[in-house]
């Protein structure tokens, strides 16, 4: 296959598990349904030989060396204690799609999880490196992305057969299939950049020179002008957000503690600039006084509280609020 050297070692495809033959272009794979089914789905594999499990793993915003970090679980947010938590901790992330510490194991995720529909691999020991980059899917079904030792496969629909993840946590999937008919044809389209590569600084900088590769639609849509969504924003945070009783700027509306106030993440204190910037002479005012109630939820350590009461009285951090 024109542009595909050493590092692939061959493509190959299925349906509902069974092997089925390809057709291929520079562009794209042909794949044509061998039976009729309500619940079917495609996949097409990129074997990879000599892996042996060391590799970098990328699939952009997703995975960074295949997150082979050490995981907990726990809920939203991570807030570690005295007891498991140290200056010299190790990296420690959430239950999110990862492979093992040794490179065992399997991720199964969708283009909607990506930043670029694109698989990444990088060889120290083979000094080569190499990029599969796809689509964002067929109409309304987005395409799946796994990986396991020595092969990368794309689905459709996306077919994560073991584990998806939500929020916070990685679940049991409830990927299916669609109904194909006999001999009914898709397109997978796909582009392969293999190269050298001795470092991972060339990896990352060969992925953004590549990243629009596959032409894929990144216009702008027209939408209304910002100077009449700012009107809209203003006047609702004036009329829905302020806070009379402390003088401060709400997260959001409803009377719950974290709508109530934080002083990060999607804090209260975030829209001060600009209703500074932008507002008429009242938003400039509340903005001021939304920055004063900020410093006076500060702590003897430096650290402001997480989060406060409807009426911003009550402080507490994540940890220990509780909800009306």
């Amino acid at each position: 296959m024109k542009g595909i050297v050493k590092m692939i070692d061959r493509i190959r495809a299925s349906f509902c598990e069974s092997e089925i033959p390809i057709k291929e272009t520079e562009e794209e794979i042909k794949l044509i349904a061998p039976k009729k089914t309500e619940n079917g789905y495609f996949e097409l594999h990129f074997d990879l030989p000599d892996i042996t499990g060391s590799e970098y793993i990328l699939f952009p915003a997703c995975c960074y060396d295949g997150n082979r970090f050490r995981a907990v679980k726990h809920p939203y947010p991570l807030i570690f204690s005295k007891s498991n938590a140290s200056p010299d901790m190790e990296i420690t992330i959430t239950d999110v799609p990862r492979l093992n510490k040794d490179g065992s194991g399997e991720i199964e995720i969708t283009t909607g999880d990506v930043a670029v529909p694109c698989f990444g691999i990088y060889s120290q020991k083979q000094n080569k490196a190499v990029f599969i980059f796809t689509a964002q899917g067929i109409g309304e079904h987005n395409f799946g992305l796994s990986y396991r030792t020595g092969r990368f496969t794309v689905s459709y629909p996306h077919m994560r057969k073991k584990k998806m993840y939500r929020h916070c946590d990685m679940v049991d999937s409830t990927d299916k299939g669609i109904p194909f008919d006999k001999g009914e044809a898709i397109f997978i389209p796909y582009r392969v950049v293999e190269f050298e590569c001795g470092s991972i600084h060339k990896f990352f900088r060969v992925f953004f020179e590549n990243r629009k590769c596959m032409g894929m639609d990144d216009t702008y849509s027209p939408a209304v002008p910002v100077s009449e969504m700012w009107k809209v924003h203003e006047e609702k945070f004036n009329k829905h957000n302020w806070k009379e009783k402390r003088g401060f700027y709400s997260v959001g509306i409803d009377e719950i503690w974290h709508q109530c106030w934080q002083p990060g993440w999607t804090g209260g204190a975030i829209n001060s600039y600009p209703m500074m910037k932008l507002g008429g002479d009242a938003s400039y005012q509340r903005a001021l006084s939304t920055l004063r109630f900020l410093f006076s939820t500060q702590a003897e350590t430096g650290f402001f509280m997480g989060g406060a009461d409807n009426d911003g009285i009550e402080f507490s951090d994540f940890s220990t609020v509780k909800e009306p």
